[in-house]
């Protein structure tokens, strides 16, 4: 069980060019294919990675390289014990995969001497199988539990074919594919319900680059679940007829393969970890959301969206349902738009999905600007999508950091959909409404136009919940965690949270506070935290971040507040806070001089609020409550 279990495949990676110092915008590299890097501002530095599993997953191990990652390996295969140690220290390690053999699970002795027109065997073979994988899984996911690493679970290679024939019933235990399928929807089910781990559906990989040139169960057994190699015929060469090579016959990707899984492997982390993440994708309208200029269309037919545009509109609903903001930026003449548009789309997308519209003869870039003023979205955040090179260059030249697409027609749909940066780990209950929540922030701006600001504020109704939060398994901790990762204006410290952080942080007694919050307009739901460590005599604000939907309104003075009043309660004389300036967050830059605190002259970043007094918001217009 020591450290001659672990096999190290250290190899130097080369570093994956951006997509911008490419000759051709249209070409496109197959190993990224599932995972566009159109959106990737950030490059992820060289890391070590953790495999854990039996001999193939060496082999798989060894191609973390094409990643720049450098893997170590961990042999587990059946029932075994892990290692209780790690080669290296858990914090070095930025993700593990773990992989397990399938002819462990469904090895052929447990099926090819059972009767097909019995099918209560099959049916017991399969409930068999799911508690292998159950036992299995629970030895695999040793140092997830033990160190909380964020974690990918493999599924199997699904057969090509139904062994007994193609004319055979698909659903039905007799058929090998259908049983390898459902011992994949077991592993998804467990690892549903384990803290920062993921199912990693390695079988769409192969279906996407040609199962025929990937997988080995048109030569080996249906469920040995390996890959296409030489093995066989380096052997074979004895006989009267040599068979040459196997990669002459079947032309085999495992290369690609590998490459493609590693690819899909570091999107899955880049996702999770919020790298580079998209909040607001603004459009251009004419041949950029449909074919032509409407304007100078004669009739519009189905032509005028379907392919291509159909693609963009589909990706744009998407998009909304993950919790990203719509927006359009189009010269043209707004009546005529708003007259075409039910005959345009037919009920597909609506002029209401999109938070904010800005068509009018002005410049793009003034339109972009008051976009971004309008819902608070910093340029880095957001992607442009226009079919003029020029209206895209002027855009970035205006606001270094916008990303931009158009230049690749036929590649927008897959970059909205499948780039990492344009994906969620998980949909809470506030990125499933941010556009209406969105929109109801700008109804209410409006009205604060019309008001002094103590008869606006009064006038809200806002009202805050508060709750504590100390353990990552609490329902709403993804969302804390999200909130955290995306705030960037509010954000006090701008520093971006692991789970394995969290979990840490907890561990040593901390807490987030969350804040939901609602007024007449909306309800926001959780829309702050206060990442909170505390002793007998001193509460410290490690981090404070409140989203830019209710910036303004008195909420984060009213949350201080009710922090100190708890801490008076419970007989702590000193609250501190930590203040970072990240030259992102100008607007929380005065947050808690405003509520009494005084910057400690030893250290800057620090503030104290040494003698404790009310910091409500004058008038006391925010209620406060504790769930």
């Amino acid at each position: 069980m020591g450290s001659g279990m672990f096999r190290s495949a250290i190899r130097r990676g080369v570093r994956r060019p951006h997509p911008s110092e490419t000759a051709s915008p249209t070409s496109i590299d197959r190993q990224w294919f599932r995972v566009p890097t159109e959106l990737s501002v950030t490059e992820v530095q060289d890391t070590r990675v953790l495999v854990v599993g039996e001999c193939m997953a060496e082999w798989f191990a060894d191609g973390s390289t094409s990643i720049g990652a450098t893997a170590d390996f961990v042999l587990f295969n059946n029932y075994a014990e892990l290692p209780r140690g790690l080669r290296h220290g858990a914090d070095q390690y930025s993700m593990q995969v773990i992989q397990l053999p399938l002819r462990a699970v469904l090895p052929e002795w447990s099926y090819l001497r059972l009767p097909y027109d019995e099918p209560q065997p099959w049916e017991m073979l399969l409930e068999d199988s799911k508690a292998k994988l159950d036992q299995m899984l629970d030895r695999a996911l040793h140092y997830n539990r033990q160190f909380g690493i964020l974690t990918f679970v493999s599924g199997f290679l699904i057969p090509q074919q139904n062994p007994m024939g193609r004319m055979l019933p698909r659903n039905d235990c007799r058929n090998l594919s259908y049983l390898v399928s459902e011992c994949n929807t077991e592993i998804a089910n467990i690892i549903d319900g384990v803290p920062n781990a993921y199912f990693f559906d390695i079988d769409q990989i192969s279906a996407c680059f040609g199962k025929m040139y990937i997988q080995d169960d048109a030569i080996n057994t249906a469920t040995h679940g390996g890959f296409l190699s030489n093995f066989d015929s380096d052997r074979d060469g004895h006989r009267i007829e040599p068979p040459g090579p196997l990669a002459r016959r079947y032309s085999i990707q495992t290369e690609l393969f590998r490459g493609a899984a590693w690819a899909e492997l570091r999107a899955m982390e880049r996702t999770v970890r919020q790298v580079d993440q998209v909040k607001l994708v603004i459009v251009d309208l004419d041949d950029t959301l449909w074919r032509g200029v409407v304007a100078e269309l004669d009739d519009v037919s189905d032509t005028t969206i379907e392919g291509w545009p159909m693609g963009v509109i589909e990706s744009l609903q998407i998009l909304k349902k993950r919790g990203v903001l719509l927006a359009i930026a189009s010269r043209n003449d707004q009546a005529t738009i708003e007259r075409l548009w039910s005959t345009i789309f037919r009920g597909r997308i609506e002029l209401d999905d999109f938070v904010s519209r800005k068509i009018n003869w002005r410049q793009k870039v003034d339109n972009l600007a008051d976009i971004f003023v309008e819902l608070n979205v910093l340029p880095q955040h957001a992607v442009f999508i226009d079919d003029n090179p020029a209206e895209r260059s002027g855009a970035v030249a205006a606001f270094p950091g916008l990303r931009v697409l158009g230049s690749d027609l036929y590649g927008i749909k897959r970059v909205l959909q499948w780039a990492p940066e344009a994906q969620v780990p998980f949909v809470t209950r506030e990125s499933a409404t941010r556009s209406e929540s969105t929109r109801a922030g700008v109804a209410r701006e409006a009205m604060r136009n019309r008001l002094s600001r103590e008869e606006f504020l009064s006038s809200l109704e806002s009202r805050i919940g508060l709750a504590s939060l100390d353990k990552t398994s609490d329902r709403h901790f993804a969302r804390a965690l999200e909130l955290i990762n995306k705030t960037n204006q509010f954000n006090t410290t701008g520093k971006k949270r692991s789970y394995e952080d969290c979990q840490l942080f907890f561990g040593r007694g901390g807490a987030f506070i969350t804040a939901e919050v609602a007024d007449k307009y909306a309800d926001y739901g959780m829309a702050g935290v206060l990442v909170v460590d505390q002793s007998p005599t001193l509460v410290h604000i490690e981090q404070f971040v409140l989203s830019c939907r209710i910036l303004g309104l008195d909420v984060e003075q009213a949350v201080l507040a009710e922090i100190v009043r708890q801490s008076v309660e419970s007989g702590i004389s000193t609250v501190t806070a930590t203040l970072v300036k990240t030259g992102k967050n100008d607007p929380c830059q005065d947050v808690f001089s405003r509520c009494g605190f005084t910057s400690v002259a030893t250290d800057p970043t620090l503030w104290s609020l040494e003698s404790i007094r009310d910091v409500n918001p004058p008038g006391g217009w925010v209620s406060v409550a504790w769930s």
